[in-house]
């Protein structure tokens, strides 16, 4: 049964559900849709690959109707937390439950436009731009595949060089499950992985994947790896049938942001990062 808990706003009461119980809560589901950028990366822990590592998440409702929904991600070297509110209240209802949760150490990962911002500040640790494509538009195109160093696709098997790479570039936001979802590749030289991109996760229902953790080894900069693995990625995502990929851009990294823009992605917004004190 789900776990039912009183908040501070006596009108609203805050309710713990189980992750299989989530996915299948067409309520649930219709509220993160409807706020799509505060329920992105929500919906992004739902799917199967990442659903193992949730550590709890829990809804608002007021009067019957949802009013916030968010939850504790643990597959990262620290908690997570995520949310998507229509209001103040809410907000702060699910961000005192959630703290428990992830006992008060993580990071908060919030859009802009959420009314959570108004709780924890409108001066955030740090910031990412969100940006986009129409995988459908005729500028969506990426070039060819087959020019050198070629990259090759990876599988499941690969993930500890993955592991090696990202940890050697200081990756933070990585985790072996999302190899399942099975768009990564790289550029390879004597069983070193030198460049590496993946899609981080897919939202089948909205024909939408997120790519991330674009790295190369920094003696392997600017030989054009970085570009040659991530055109593999997008032209793989588009001949399945994708028709819109997103990623994330630290807000400080104005080079990315330009080389990005001219593929065709454009700005859709930006997410916060709120790092929670110790306890």
């Amino acid at each position: 049964m789900p776990q039912k808990e009183q908040s501070d706003d006596l009108d609203s009461h805050i309710t713990f559900l189980k992750p299989q119980d989530a996915i299948h809560s067409l309520v649930l589901q219709q509220f993160l849709t409807t706020h799509e950028a505060g329920g992105l990366l929500i919906r992004a822990d739902l799917t199967p690959p990442l659903l193992e590592q949730v550590e709890a998440i829990a809804i608002v409702e007021r009067a019957g109707t949802l009013t916030g929904a968010g939850l504790v991600y643990n597959g990262f070297h620290q908690p997570v937390c995520c949310l998507a509110t229509t209001d103040i209240p809410a907000a702060k209802t699910l961000i005192k439950a959630l703290e428990r949760k992830a006992r008060h150490s993580g990071t908060w990962v919030i859009h802009e436009n959420d009314p959570a911002v108004h709780v924890l500040g409108n001066a955030p640790d740090s910031y990412d731009f969100w940006l986009t494509m129409d995988m459908t538009s005729e500028k969506a195109q990426f070039g060819s595949t087959c020019a050198k160093p070629q990259a090759k696709t990876l599988s499941v098997a690969h993930q500890n060089k993955l592991q090696s790479l990202y940890d050697r570039v200081g990756t933070e936001f990585w985790n072996a499950a999302m190899v399942k979802f099975g768009y990564y590749f790289a550029v390879e030289d004597n069983e070193d992985l030198l460049s590496a991109v993946g899609v981080d996760f897919i939202l089948e229902d909205s024909g939408y994947a997120h790519v991330g953790n674009l790295a190369t080894l920094p003696k392997y900069r600017r030989k054009k790896m970085a570009s040659r693995v991530l055109s593999t990625c997008l032209n793989a995502l588009k001949s399945s049938g994708i028709t819109r990929c997103g990623l994330f851009v630290e807000g400080q990294e104005e080079a990315l942001l330009a080389f990005y823009e001219n593929l065709g992605f454009r700005r859709e917004g930006r997410f916060y990062f709120y790092e929670l004190p110790p306890a």
